[in-house]
């Protein structure tokens, strides 16, 4: 419900435009896109996770992209074209969960035998320990911190907005929120790294067989980090500069989330 001292009553009590069908039309159909073709993927993933212990750790990322993809594109874009506050809470960037796919990269090179060995109940208490309890413990340590502000979404502006954005910037909060985000946007290029290096030391890799390993491993990473610094440049650049620039924001959230069932099509010749 919108009062006189709505700085955007006047957006809420005008019909749907042009601009506000295709900003939220457009998120929405993405989602419809998305969000069925991850699905297929999973079920890939779960059909096959007994015998390819990686596949577990697929399958918790899967959850946070999906989430991710529910969240920042199919709630903003429901909220844009009903306009209708949905959503009135901060909007958390959730962590990137690279970090279980190189992990089970990673440990499956330095162990080949106990990687190949390790039980359903180890993996999936790692993806909940690693992918989501340790997350939430960062959250929970800073969310409540004098300097955080509180970012929400507002249809109006077609992503979200922060309530102060002055102090957001000065204040701490988008220092930690760089942080924390470049951790997890360089910790893929440094696994993947040390994989690499294992390798070459370990074992007489052919040419071809190096491309190929290149391709299906390193390349899918280094695609999904420029999309994921690219949002984050536009977060810090974008935020209260114009509605289409927060629609950019929440598309490049959405983005970094649906490439992820692109690349697994695209690099991996099981799931195809």
């Amino acid at each position: 419900m919108t009062t006189t001292l709505d700085p955007f009553s006047e957006w809420y009590n005008r019909s749907l435009d042009g601009d506000d069908i295709i900003a939220g039309g457009s998120l929405i159909l993405l989602t419809l896109i998305f969000v069925p073709l991850y699905l297929l993927v999973v079920a890939v993933f779960v059909g096959a996770e007994k015998e390819i212990i990686g596949f577990r750790y697929l399958i918790s990322m899967a959850i946070a992209d999906i989430l991710c993809m529910i969240q920042y594109a199919l709630v903003n874009g429901f909220a844009i074209v009903t306009k209708s506050r949905l959503v009135n809470e901060e909007g958390r960037h959730w962590l990137q969960f690279y970090i279980d796919y190189t992990w089970s990269r990673l440990l499956a090179i330095f162990s080949p035998h106990s990687f190949r060995l390790q039980t359903r109940r180890i993996s999936y208490s790692l993806c909940i320990l690693i992918g989501w309890i340790a997350p939430l413990i960062l959250e929970c340590s800073t969310h409540f911190q004098p300097f955080i502000t509180t970012f929400y979404f507002e249809p109006a502006l077609y992503g979200m907005a922060n309530d102060n954005f002055a102090k957001y910037i000065s204040g701490g909060h988008s220092q930690l929120f760089l942080i924390v985000n470049a951790i997890a946007g360089l910790l893929p290029f440094l696994f993947y790294g040390l994989v690499v290096l294992i390798i070459l030391m370990q074992s007489n890799l052919f040419p071809a067989l190096l491309y190929s390993f290149f391709c299906r491993l390193i390349l899918p990473c280094a695609l999904s980090s420029v999309v994921f610094i690219i949002g984050q440049a536009a977060l810090l650049q974008g935020t209260g500069t114009g509605k289409w620039a927060t629609w950019l924001i929440c598309f490049l959230f959405f983005i970094n989330s649906a490439l992820q069932p692109i690349l697994l099509i695209v690099f991996s010749e099981f799931v195809r």
